[in-house]
């Protein structure tokens, strides 16, 4: 994920709580991506209902190479909680803030005044630093 998404560690990564809304309002559209060798079968269906039920597996597949991210996608249908290519998340939803290991100061301090706001007070700031002996990444929580 950091390398790949985050800036290879520079960036950030957001935890959501996805008991609440907009997420709570679309529960059967959140997929647990599966990891495999072998790609899904896909059997097209003019009838929605096996239309989607042939597509959920299909688009919730990645290689099994990618296992280490533990993903979850979200498949929004046309509906009203979209504006345009945006879904408005409340700072409800926001349950916490990684910084990645090569994250700079300037980066840290934006993102501590923007958790200062009485809105996001229950929200935990956590940085990521290299493991000194492990091939991995030590996530510790600054505030």
């Amino acid at each position: 994920m950091w390398s790949h998404y985050a800036d290879n560690h520079t960036g950030l990564v957001i935890e959501l709580e996805t008991n609440e809304a907009p997420f709570s309002a679309i529960p059967n559209h959140i997929l647990t991506v599966k990891y495999s060798e072998k790609k899904p079968d896909y059997i097209y269906s003019h009838e929605f209902g096996a239309f989607t039920k042939n597509m959920f597996p299909v688009i919730a597949a990645k290689a099994i190479d990618w296992a280490h991210e533990k993903e979850v996608r979200i498949l929004l249908p046309q509906n009203p909680l979209q504006d345009g290519v945006r879904v408005p998340i409340s700072p409800a939803c926001i349950k916490g803030v990684c910084l990645g290991c090569r994250s700079s100061p300037k980066t840290e301090e934006q993102v501590r005044s923007v958790l200062r706001s009485p809105k996001f007070q229950n929200v935990k700031l956590i940085k990521a630093e290299i493991n000194p002996s492990e091939y991995a990444l030590t996530f510790i929580e600054i505030c």
